[in-house]
């Protein structure tokens, strides 16, 4: 029997054919509802297995020394030797995996509807970003004193991947109509048993996921995935270019507003890890965007000086002006520069 749901879900693919029971009548059937709870399930597998989330259990097979009992020395060797490049790489994944989403080259992509994907081109950008981060040095400032950038970074590049990647996979492998009917019920304490245990026994930031409200919808994601659709029945390109914009800020607020912002900056580990990068006079890693799949090129936007990474309203006025310089570049004479360096990236996994 070939399942249509596909086989990323072994449990649920499991589960469904229990339901499915097999008996000696020739040419009988047996009705099976998949219910969108099983569809969100299995998007949920994409975005876990895409991710490589279990960089935790990698670290307790190389050391006897536990995470929680682990000195600031052994924690930083730890994490200098094997959790930071694991990050690293996942952050890299990503950004591919937005790059393969923008480029329709994702699972069940389609060539004729590039660019309703906006923002994913955008996170492409970001993810690198976070990535380059990461592997920077000077991410160790804070360590033992409030949070470890790496780790902070870390969490909200996997927690938003686990949203907004999940939203896109099942719009792309079900459609809109279906994602309409089930984008309201999609919430992380209806998914299978098995999927969820994957995040809770890896220990990968799992009590964090009433803060980002489950997965849940909002009206920012109902504006984004109706402005996809609306690009790829819209034929002219005026219109378009409407609808890509649209989709870009509104799901532009809804990784600042209901991601990041309870995720990351309202945590006061993380408030106080920044106060120490603000007042490190240089010795921090720059808040800049580099729109390249490396670390430099003129194609770039710095933060506003004396911003506050914590405050959203201040966060959003990079953002938005982030969001300008992107659209000026991908419309304008430098797009064929953008689509190389997302076809880059698009090449990491």
């Amino acid at each position: 029997m070939v399942s249509k749901i596909g086989t990323y879900n072994e449990p649920l693919y499991s589960e469904l054919l229990d339901k499915a029971k097999t008996n000696t009548t020739r040419n009988s059937t047996r009705t099976v509802t998949v219910t969108c709870p099983d569809l969100w399930t299995h998007a949920q597998e994409f975005c876990l297995i895409r991710a490589n989330y279990d960089a935790v259990s990698i670290v307790k097979t190389k050391h006897s020394t536990s995470l929680a009992r682990a000195s600031r020395t052994d924690f930083s060797k730890m994490r200098d030797e094997y959790i930071r490049p694991i990050y690293y790489n996942r952050a890299r994944r990503i950004a591919a995996t937005y790059a393969r989403f923008y480029l329709e080259t994702e699972n069940d992509g389609k060539s004729r509807y590039k660019g309703r994907y906006f923002w994913m081109a955008l996170g492409a950008f970001a993810s690198k970003e976070v990535s380059l981060a990461i592997n920077n040095d000077m991410a160790k400032l804070g360590d033992g004193i409030a949070t470890s950038t790496v780790n902070w970074l870390a969490k909200g590049n996997f927690w938003l991947f686990q949203d907004i990647a999940g939203w896109h996979y099942y719009n792309n492998r079900f459609g809109y109509k279906s994602f309409s009917a089930c984008e309201p019920l999609r919430n992380w304490d209806t998914l299978n048993s098995a999927t969820k245990n994957k995040v809770v026994d890896k220990d990968v930031w799992a009590e964090d996921i009433g803060k980002i409200k489950n997965l849940k919808t909002n009206n920012f994601i109902k504006v984004a995935f109706a402005a996809a659709d609306s690009f790829v029945k819209e034929s002219r390109t005026a219109d378009n270019k409407k609808y890509q914009h649209m989709n870009l800020l509104a799901i532009a607020d809804h990784e600042q507003r209901m991601i990041l912002q309870p995720l990351i900056y309202e945590d006061w580990r993380a408030k106080k890890d920044l106060w120490l990068q603000s007042n490190s006079f240089g010795l921090a890693p720059p808040l800049k965007l580099t729109l390249s799949a490396g670390g430099s090129s003129p194609y770039e936007s710095h933060a506003h000086k004396g911003i506050d990474m914590a405050n959203v309203e201040d966060r959003m006025k990079w953002i938005y002006d982030v969001a300008d310089i992107f659209e000026d570049y991908m419309f304008g004479a430098e797009k064929d520069y953008m689509h190389k360096q997302l076809r880059i990236m698009a090449g990491w996994l």
